[in-house]
C-alpha cells in the first residue's frame, strides 16, 4: 500500500526583522536581527545566524515571505534578491560562506563571485504603487543545513525606506508528513 503524504504547514516562523529598533511586529515568531532601513542601492545586509530546528527536527522545505518597503517611487521591474548563507555551526562567526559574519551585518556592494557562495531564494519584484510602496513575494525553498542566515541585496536603483516598520523575512517550516 502507498503512503499518503501530509503536508501540514505551520503558523510559527522564524522573522528576521529589527526587532531591536522599530519592527512593527507584524508577525509573532521566533526572532532574529536584520536591519534593512535605508539599505543602499547595490548593497546587501544579513541577518543574525539563526537556528532552523524545528520541533526536534529540520524542516527539509521552508515558505519564506519576504517584505520591504522603498523610500520612493520605484522602476518598475526591479527586484531585491534574498540569500541563504547556510552553515553547520551555531557560532555566529563559525563555518559561514564567504564575508558571512552571522551577524546583523552590512555588505556593501557584493560581488557576484560572493553571491554564488549563497542559496539563491528568489526575486521580490518592483512595482509602481501608490504609497505605502511596500512589495511582497512568497517562496519554497529548502535548507540544507540547521544554521543560517538570510541576506537580502538591494539591486534596485533606489534605496530601501528609512526605517524597519513594515520590512521582514520570515521563513515557515513547511513539514511533510508521512502516514
Amino acid at each position: 500500500m502507498a503512503n499518503e503524504i501530509l503536508i501540514v504547514p505551520e503558523t510559527t516562523p522564524k522573522i528576521w526583522a529589527d526587532f531591536a529598533g522599530d519592527f512593527g511586529d507584524i508577525i509573532a515568531g521566533t526572532e532574529y536581527q536584520i536591519t534593512l532601513a535605508a539599505l543602499g542601492i547595490g548593497d546587501s545586509r544579513q541577518g543574525a545566524k539563526g537556528d532552523m530546528l524545528y520541533n526536534s527536527h529540520l524542516p527539509e522545505r521552508w515558505v519564506v515571505l519576504c517584505r520591504f518597503e522603498m523610500d520612493v517611487a520605484v522602476v518598475d521591474g526591479e527586484a531585491i534578491q534574498v540569500y541563504w548563507a547556510a552553515s553547520p555551526h551555531a557560532t555566529a562567526a563559525t563555518l559561514n560562506p564567504y564575508l558571512i559574519t552571522g551577524a546583523d551585518a552590512e555588505i556593501a556592494t557584493p560581488t557576484a563571485g560572493f553571491l554564488g557562495q549563497l542559496q539563491y531564494i528568489g526575486a521580490v519584484p518592483l512595482t509602481v504603487a501608490i504609497a505605502p510602496n511596500v512589495h511582497q513575494k512568497c517562496f519554497i525553498t529548502t535548507i540544507p543545513l540547521r544554521y543560517g542566515s538570510p541576506l537580502v541585496f538591494n539591486d534596485t536603483t533606489q534605496a530601501l525606506e528609512g526605517d524597519d516598520v513594515e520590512m521582514f523575512v520570515a521563513f515557515y517550516p513547511f513539514p511533510d508528513e508521512a502516514q
